[in-house]
C-alpha cells in the first residue's frame, strides 16, 4: 500500500509491520482516520494499493481499524456487536473468535454491553473483532492503551502472527517496547507532516533524537 500525502512523496504500507510515532497532537491519529475514510478532507492525496490506484471507499473492505477511544455501540453486547462487524465485511466465519476471546481473557464480558466495560475491555473487544475478521490491513491507533500486561503480551503476539499471514499493520504507538517488539520501521508525524521510513531504534534515547530531530525539519 503506498500513500502520497501533502508535503510528504509516499508512505508504504505492506506485508510487515509499520509503527507510527509522534507527539500529541501531532497528527497520528488524523492521519489513521483519513485513511480509514473518517475525514474525507485529510491530507491523502493518492492510494495506491497492489499496483492499482484506488479511492478510500475501495479501499475501506480492504481494511479495520481500531481506534484509541471508541465508545460506540454502547448498548450493545460484544456478540451483537461481533455480528456487525462481520456482516459489515461479509465474513461468514469467524474462525478465530473463540481463540482471540480466551487469549484477551474476555469471555465473562461477551454478553456484557460495551458501554458499561472498562476501558480495557473495550479495546479488547474492538481488538478482538479486528483480529477476527482478517482484513488484508490492520490500522492500530495506539493499542496498547488501557490494556493489561497479559492482554498486551497477547496482542504483541497477534500482531507478529498477523504479520507472518501476510497482513500489513500500520500501527501508532507511544510506547518504545511496543515499537520495538513489533514495528519493522517507523514513519514519524510532526506538525502534521510525514517523515520516513527509518529503523526501529534499540534504544530509547536513540528513539526520543530521531522524534526531537523529525520535529524540527
Amino acid at each position: 500500500l503506498h500513500l502520497s500525502i501533502r508535503r510528504q512523496r509516499q508512505m508504504c504500507i505492506r506485508d510487515r509491520v509499520t509503527g507510527l510515532l509522534g507527539a500529541n497532537g501531532a497528527g497520528k491519529s488524523t492521519l489513521m482516520k483519513g485513511l480509514s475514510g473518517l475525514l474525507p478532507l485529510a491530507s491523502i492525496e493518492k492510494l495506491e494499493c497492489d499496483g492499482e490506484e484506488m479511492s478510500i471507499e475501495e479501499f475501506k473492505p480492504r481494511r479495520i481499524t481500531v481506534f484509541t477511544e471508541d465508545r460506540s455501540f454502547a448498548q450493545w453486547t460484544f456478540k451483537r456487536y461481533m455480528e456487525f462487524v462481520a456482516g459489515a465485511y461479509r465474513v461468514r466465519e469467524l474462525s478465530r473468535l473463540d481463540e482471540l476471546i480466551e487469549g484477551f481473557e474476555f469471555r465473562e464480558f461477551v454478553d456484557t454491553p460495551l458501554g458499561n466495560l472498562s476501558s480495557g475491555n473495550v479495546k479488547k473487544a474492538r481488538l478482538i473483532a479486528a483480529f477476527a475478521v482478517e482484513r488484508e490491513y490492520l490500522i492500530l491507533d495506539e493499542p496498547v492503551d488501557a490494556l493489561d500486561f497479559f492482554a498486551t503480551e497477547f496482542l504483541y503476539q497477534e500482531i507478529t502472527a498477523a504479520r507472518e499471514r501476510g497482513t500489513a499493520v500500520l500501527m501508532s504507538s507511544h510506547i518504545f517496547e511496543s515499537l520495538k517488539e513489533c514495528a519493522d520501521c517507523l514513519y514519524i508525524v510532526a506538525s502534521g507532516e510525514v517523515s520516513g521510513q527509518f529503523a526501529v531504534p534499540e534504544t530509547r534515547k536513540e528513539l526520543a533524537e530521531l522524534l526531537r530531530n523529525a520535529g524540527e525539519q
